[in-house]
């Protein structure tokens, strides 16, 4: 797939697709029948044709393919009658339709024949176009700003063992929180970008077409959250344990007390939750002839929900996130806490007259340690975003101060007003 830059949006090329098996091809189709079964009483029918469509065009580079897959589907579909034969059969006066598998197949015979007799370029035209109604790209990073998310992502408190009032707002309104850990996967710096990320896609397909619950690739996700659109297989892999550990992460919230005093229509279950901190579906599919992992949103977090209703949220524009480093999750973790850091020395409203931030107060929050060698690598790596910020333009310059003989803290000197970062570049 590759990018276009006027539209914001990617489109399939040719080069992409590679040849498919039989069993991939058989595989995918399964995939495509459980996205049915699971949202047919959840999702808009034309969001789930269309992404049936969407998919099943990527299987297709011939007439022949088509008929191919129509008889894969026949033959499928005849195997799920026998099943559905076999427990009516088995269950007698007591079976009802609710035991009986959906007819999933019914749809994807649908999709198919409407494809019938178009040429590889309409098809191709087609799938540009139904991924432009399928995904939305953020153009920019927003990030959680709140106590909540600040108590949570905060390496020196362990929310799993104790449960802790925070104040919100100007009268101090109190939040319970606590987090529960149903793994042996406690919660990392990086997840915290990672559902930054996630938070970006939702609030991108809001504003696109008043969807809260998108679907979503790790290509996609990384991108979100770094800005680069060619994430690797190490990137990838620690976007998708982020989402297992953020998965089973349950968060308990009550915002109630707050909720109220903010005007909000009353609504228990929704200021007071014990849920994952994200619910997501996860499927697998075959796009530009690849296997790729996607997430659908299940059910708006609670902690989006909270963070719109504070309005406590950092937006960064993806130039800023454009920084030409290896993003390592330490690395991404460094230079997000400084975007949040200089973003809030740059809003008046916060009365930040000191332009300084702390080494150690800096590694302690993102969970840096290791030798006095490791550490000059990740002051290395701090220099190389600040010098990549000032030659855009985004800050004058910064200086380094020392204690003694030991570099301390960073001195960042600004512009008199925030400049406009949507088409930043290095100069």
């Amino acid at each position: 797939m590759k990018l276009n830059k006027e539209t914001n949006l990617y489109e399939l090329e040719e080069a992409d697709k590679k040849p498919l098996t039989q069993d991939e091809k058989e595989k995918q189709i399964k995939y495509l029948k459980g996205f049915i079964d699971e949202f047919k009483n959840v999702m808009e029918s034309e969001k789930i044709f269309g992404m049936c469509r969407f998919i099943l065009i990527s299987l297709i580079d011939t007439p022949e393919d088509l008929k191919e897959l129509s008889l894969m589907l026949d033959s499928l579909e005849a195997l799920e009658n026998l099943e559905k034969e076999k427990t009516l059969e088995e269950m007698g006066n007591a079976a009802t339709l609710a035991d009986v598998p959906h007819n999933a197949y019914i749809i994807l015979k649908e999709v198919l024949e409407d494809l019938e007799g178009k040429s590889p370029q309409d098809l191709k035209t087609d799938a540009s176009e139904l991924l432009k109604q399928l995904y939305k790209r953020p153009s920019s990073l927003l990030m959680p700003n709140n106590k909540v998310t600040n108590l949570m992502f905060d390496e020196n408190i362990d929310l799993s063992s104790q449960i802790r009032l925070v104040n919100e707002g100007s009268d101090k309104q109190k939040i319970v929180v606590s987090t529960q850990i149903l793994s042996e996967l406690p919660i990392e710096p990086i997840d915290r970008e990672v559902l930054s990320g996630v938070f970006s896609i939702i609030a991108a397909s809001e504003q696109f077409d008043g969807n809260p619950n998108p679907l979503f690739t790790e290509n996609q996700l990384v991108e979100a959250y770094t800005g680069n659109p060619k994430p690797t297989e190490i990137q990838r892999e620690v976007a998708r344990e982020s989402l297992n550990r953020l998965r089973t992460t349950i968060i308990n919230l009550d915002w109630t007390e707050y909720a109220i005093k903010l005007g909000l229509p009353l609504n228990d279950s929704y200021f007071r939750t014990n849920d994952p901190i994200l619910m997501l579906h996860e499927y697998q599919f075959i796009s530009g002839g690849q296997m790729v992992s996607g997430y659908k949103v299940a059910a708006t977090p609670i902690l989006y929900t909270y963070t719109k209703a504070t309005k406590r949220i950092i937006q960064a524009d993806k130039p800023l996130l454009k920084v030409d480093i290896n993003n390592t999750p330490e690395a991404i973790v460094l230079k997000n806490y400084m975007l949040r850091r200089i973003k809030m020395m740059y809003n008046k409203h916060n009365h930040m007259n000191i332009h300084k931030i702390s080494y150690e107060e800096m590694f302690n929050t993102c969970g840096i340690k290791g030798t006095p060698t490791q550490l000059t690598r990740k002051r290395n790596t701090v220099r190389k975003i600040l010098e990549a910020w000032v030659k855009m333009g985004y800050i004058k310059d910064y200086k380094e101060l020392k204690e003694g003989k030991e570099i301390k803290t960073i001195q960042i000197f600004l512009y008199t007003s925030e400049p406009e970062t949507k088409n930043l570049k290095i100069k």
